[in-house]
């Protein structure tokens, strides 16, 4: 609410000041505004009017100049955010996948330890599964 008060003073300001400024300027200037083959059209105007208007399409060149500049920055901008959100949606994928894999190995360890070892399921040697008696031997 006070940036708009501000706002608003500041161009009330300029407005007063420039009202001053015609109130100032008042002789006037021979402007020429189309001449051709000795022929033109001649205004006598205040030159205070004239030099605001000189600032008046000073500002809107000015404003259009700096539109131009902050439309191709906030294009630029656009395109860094999108780059941005596909970077990080490849990397949330690859998370993912890690993620995936990492229970993968934790499962597989899983049923790795949960199987014997060479060391705990061998026994004394027996002939058990040959078919042959010890006696025979």
């Amino acid at each position: 609410m006070v940036r708009v008060i501000v706002t608003v003073l500041a161009v009330l300001i300029i407005i007063a000041y420039g009202a001053l400024f015609l109130s100032w300027n008042q002789q006037s200037v021979a402007v020429t505004g189309f001449s051709w083959a000795g022929q033109g059209w001649v205004q006598d105007l205040p030159l205070g009017a004239v030099i605001l208007g000189a600032v008046l399409v000073g500002a809107i060149v000015m404003a259009a100049f700096a539109f131009a500049a902050w439309q191709a920055q906030y294009s630029r901008s656009q395109a860094a955010q999108a780059k941005v959100a596909l970077a990080k949606k490849k990397l949330d994928e690859l998370v993912a996948k890690v993620k995936q894999q990492r229970e993968k190995i934790a499962q597989l360890e899983q049923e790795l330890s949960a199987r014997p070892t060479p060391a705990e399921t061998e026994e004394a040697p027996s002939c058990a599964g040959s078919g042959e008696d010890e006696e025979d031997i």
